[in-house]
């Protein structure tokens, strides 16, 4: 009786090293899952990270993409002020051609009123020359006509001969005249 009672001792003995050891592999398998599990949970982590900056990214690309619409707008707003800018300077350039014709017109018309004023002067001045000539001839004839008139109204008459004073004595020089 006592080999019986040994047998189911050592078969229970067995059994808990039989237990043991499952368990130490389960312990193994459970340190390898865990090394199998980290890197698993980082590249969990790293894909959640990685989609936060792939939806950071497509919001900014949306801003970027309504900047660059509003920057087409924009060039599209000064392409047509361009062109308008160019259709006034044309318009200004044939104003400032408009105005050098008339200026030159003017100039011309200027040149002709300065010919015509110094025509006028010339004019002039050989008026005032043979005015002064005739002024000098008609107060020569007037000069010899009223000296002629004198002569008549008032004929030469020849002096009075006048004797000469006789001499009286003059007064004692004794004292000057004050």
């Amino acid at each position: 009786m006592a080999n019986m009672e040994v047998l189911p001792w050592m078969q229970i003995s067995e059994r808990v090293k039989q237990i043991e050891n499952i368990t130490k592999d389960i312990i193994d398998l459970k340190a390898r899952y865990d090394d199998v599990l980290q890197p698993i949970r980082d590249l969990t982590e790293n894909v959640k990270t990685l989609t936060s900056d792939v939806a950071s990214l497509a919001g900014q690309t949306k801003a970027i993409a309504g900047d660059v619409e509003d920057l087409n707008k924009l060039v599209g707003e000064n392409s047509k002020q361009i062109n308008q800018l160019t259709a006034n300077l044309g318009v200004v350039g044939a104003s400032i051609q408009n105005i050098q014709d008339r200026t030159r017109g003017l100039e011309d018309s200027d040149r002709e009123q300065v010919k015509a004023v110094t025509g006028l002067q010339t004019s002039f001045g050989r008026f005032q020359i043979w005015t002064s000539i005739i002024w000098a001839v008609v107060l020569l004839i007037a000069g010899a006509i009223v000296y002629g008139a004198v002569e008549r109204l008032w004929p030469k008459q020849e002096p009075p001969s006048v004797s000469a004073p006789s001499q009286t004595p003059s007064p004692p020089t004794g004292t000057p005249h004050k």
